[in-house]
């Protein structure tokens, strides 16, 4: 990963990670490199603010390893992580370095033995972006509801043919006050 390149990272995740390497302090160098590493580079973004292509926890992902062929993941803590279904866990230094990474980016990730260079290929569902999605579908829409007339109603301030600036909601029946 070049040096210009910092992961983007939720606050959720980013404590997830602290969490890690506090349980993991010493048992696995690699893990323990990956994880410093990933905490020091990482630029903190709030859910809201994160961009659809970014892999988060539980993201799931199509990456490539090397020159093989791409595979199908999900990040996710060690908890989740069963084996043979798909999933890459973060306790790993892959799954660590694949973290906060962009669709296009790619990282080496080092195993003793060997480098591999990891890439993102396509963030395929990532749970941040589903939430903003399903919040905007679900939110209710505020427009104004005016009326002509008012004879001193809620909204008028008391004076006979003001108008009426309730708010309503564009999902509601209810006419609100104005109708009463």
């Amino acid at each position: 990963m070049p040096d210009a390149i910092f992961p983007k990272v939720t606050p959720r995740d980013f404590s997830i990670l602290e969490n890690l390497l506090e349980a993991r302090l010493g048992s696995d160098e690699l893990l323990v490199a990956a994880l410093r590493r990933k905490l020091r580079e990482a630029q903190l973004v709030f859910s809201e603010d994160l961009p659809a292509d970014v892999a988060t926890i539980d993201s799931r992902i199509l990456l490539r390893v090397d020159e093989r062929l791409p595979e199908e993941r999900t990040l996710v803590t060690p908890a989740h992580y069963i084996p043979g279904v798909g999933h890459q866990s973060i306790a790993t230094p892959r799954g660590v370095m694949l973290l906060g990474l962009t669709e296009g980016e790619s990282v080496d990730v080092d195993h003793l033995d060997r480098i591999e260079r990891v890439e993102v290929l396509k963030v395929l569902y990532q749970p941040e972006a589903e939430r903003q999605r399903w919040a905007r579908m679900t939110r209710p829409h505020l427009v104004p509801a005016r009326s002509a007339v008012n004879t001193g109603g809620i909204g008028s301030g008391g004076r006979p043919g003001a108008a009426n600036t309730t708010l309503m909601s564009s999902h509601d029946d209810d006419p609100g006050p104005a109708a009463a």
